[in-house]
C-alpha cells in the first residue's frame, strides 16, 4: 500500500504544506487499510460500490 500511495502524495499542494510525506503517507495507508478492515468486520454492511465511491472521495481530499 504504502507503494502504490507514496507516488500520489503532495506535499507542495496548499492543503499538504507543512505536512511531512512519510506522516501523511502513514495517515493515508492506515486510514485506507482501517476503513476496509472495519468494512470487513462489520459485515458490510454497504455495497462495494458505494465504498469505493466513498474512500475515493476522502482520499481525493487527502492527496
Amino acid at each position: 500500500m504504502i507503494i502504490e500511495f507514496k507516488d500520489e502524495i503532495d506535499i507542495t499542494n496548499e492543503k499538504n504544506q507543512g505536512l511531512q510525506d512519510d506522516i501523511l503517507l502513514q495517515f493515508i495507508v492506515t486510514s485506507y487499510v482501517g476503513i476496509v478492515e472495519w468494512w470487513i468486520k462489520n459485515e458490510m454492511p454497504k455495497p462495494p460500490e458505494v465504498m469505493a465511491e466513498q474512500v475515493g472521495i476522502l482520499l481525493d481530499r487527502n492527496l
